[in-house]
């Protein structure tokens, strides 16, 4: 008994260790992804920063906090720096803005590198906008699955489920 509760300090400390950093908006680390989009018209831009371990946040130029979001996994976030190592980001020297623009930028210690694009004259490479499209699916399916869970809570809160009735459960015609 006396070698447990040591094994099990042990353990919990090896569990906790393992979970990795956990980041808040004001000491984020140097590698991130950034992706977002503007107005040159308005002004107006949105940025999201990806990090390594999946922590998503984001922050408006109307707003200047920046707020966490509901994370990716470790997994999706490691697919998304991959892509981004297999696009070469770095080699790519992209900056053709519209009055709406999109910009994917990787930051890290050694350099940064980011491409723009938005022009009605430019089409930007496959892989850049698949890869900007991939990322906001997925940060749109953690945001949709928590608002569709707060809502079905609301809904069952306000008025008990009830089964329809056998007649009522298909529409006529079908």
């Amino acid at each position: 008994m006396k070698n447990l509760i040591p094994f099990l300090l042990l353990l919990t400390l090896l569990f906790t260790a393992c979970a990795g950093a956990k980041y808040a908006p004001g000491n984020l680390p140097d590698d991130q992804l950034i992706f977002g989009s503007g107005s040159r018209f308005s002004g107006r831009s949105d940025t999201y920063t990806l990090l390594k371990n999946g922590q998503v946040f984001r922050r408006s130029s109307t707003d200047s906090t920046m707020q966490e979001l509901k994370p990716l996994s470790r997994r999706e976030a490691a697919d998304i720096f991959k892509e981004v190592g297999n696009l070469q980001l770095f080699k790519l020297d992209i900056e053709q803005p519209g009055n709406l623009y999109y910009f994917i930028e990787l930051a890290g210690k050694t350099a940064n590198s980011r491409v723009t694009w938005g022009s009605g004259s430019y089409l930007p490479p496959q892989g850049i906008v698949f890869l900007y499209r991939d990322f906001f699916a997925l940060l749109n399916s953690r945001e949709e699955g928590i608002a569709q869970r707060v809502k079905e809570g609301v809904k069952k809160k306000e008025q008990p489920e009830t089964k329809p009735k056998p007649e009522e459960s298909k529409p006529a015609g079908w």
